[in-house]
């Protein structure tokens, strides 16, 4: 009984990478093995759906750092031909014993082989005659420049998130339009509209600010610590570090509704009385939370304590609370 063909062997079958004997062997074999018969018609599978996936573009900014990486590699390596300590060494006749093996000087003039410490004559690179092995390190290489991108892509936008968040939970800032000192200017806050809640049996508003803050679960304290002292009830709202007028946007007659920050007025309006249900509110951000659009609602307990941090989503409304997290000022973050 002959033994069964594998996969690899398979493979260079279907690509027509082996002798035409053997192949007229396989064949025969294939004829009679139903085993062998259907690993080939898998692999036939696999071909036809590696042949109708099409991988995504790579974008075109890390085309332009990849091809700037190669123009400033290829310009180091010219610079460092162009070396007179170069040009010297290449003029000066090699000394005995600067030959292959340290056995004389190099024949023909052509530069000595490197040799590796104890093991002689560098090694050489296995020779790719092999069509399937050529296609695999083709797709391998595909697959490692696009995971690299991936990875480049990732890696940049967890920076700029890490930064913004670091920013944000920094000891808050004199607002001004020039900055603090050592520190780049901040962009001012968006001034939205004085949204009315209920608060201890009366009446109450709380203008609502768009900070442009991404709130993070890990620094969440410490981002509203400082957008309480920059922009809470008992700070100032009339300063630099606010955009004057509020950018409300949209009609406030019937049958209509003004949005800010693309919000409607009054489903924030809902929103803010729902979660304060009677307590004073101290901050209205529009803002982000990991990323997504989100609101935080900072509220203060009638019977005092610790104020309380209300994260909550674009579902939020006077029927719906859209909850996304809730901690309290003191052990937030």
């Amino acid at each position: 009984m002959r033994p069964h063909v594998g996969a690899r062997t398979l493979a260079r079958y279907r690509q027509g990478d082996l002798p035409s004997r053997r192949n007229s062997r396989i064949g025969a074999h294939l004829a009679g093995c139903a085993r062998c018969r259907a690993l080939n018609d898998d692999l036939a599978g696999v071909t036809t759906l590696l042949a109708s996936a099409h991988p995504p573009p790579i974008p075109e900014h890390l085309t332009a750092r990849i091809q700037a990486a190669l123009a400033t590699e290829a310009a180091t390596q010219a610079a460092e031909k162009a070396r007179p300590g170069d040009k010297a060494a290449a003029a000066a006749p090699a000394p005995a014993g600067t030959g292959p093996a340290g056995t004389g000087p190099a024949a023909n003039g052509r530069r000595p082989r490197p040799t590796v410490p104890g093991r002689g004559r560098s090694p050489r690179l296995p020779r790719l005659g092999s069509t399937v092995a050529l296609r695999a390190l083709a797709a391998a290489a595909a697959v490692v420049v696009l995971a690299g991108g991936v990875y480049g892509l990732t890696r940049l936008g967890a920076s700029s998130t890490s930064s913004s968040s670091a920013g944000s939970a920094a000891a808050p800032e004199v607002p001004g339009a020039g900055g603090t000192a050592g520190q780049p200017a901040r962009a001012p806050a968006a001034a939205g509209p004085a949204l009315p809640y209920r608060h201890a049996g009366g009446a109450d508003t709380i203008t609502a600010v768009g900070t442009g803050t991404d709130y993070t679960p890990g620094n969440l304290s410490g981002q509203v610590a400082a957008q309480l002292a920059r922009h809470g009830r008992n700070a100032a709202l009339a300063g630099p570090d606010v955009t004057s007028p509020g950018p409300v946007q949209g009609p406030a007659a019937a049958g209509g509704s003004a949005t800010f920050q693309g919000v409607p007025v009054p489903v924030l309006a809902g929103c803010v009385n729902r979660i304060a249900v009677g307590e004073r509110v101290l901050l209205v951000d529009v803002a982000r939370y990991q990323g997504a659009p989100a609101t935080v609602i900072v509220t203060q307990p009638a019977a005092g304590g610790p104020e309380q941090i209300w994260v909550v989503g674009t579902g939020c409304s006077a029927s719906r609370s859209d909850l996304l997290h809730h901690a309290t000022l003191s052990t937030a973050g």
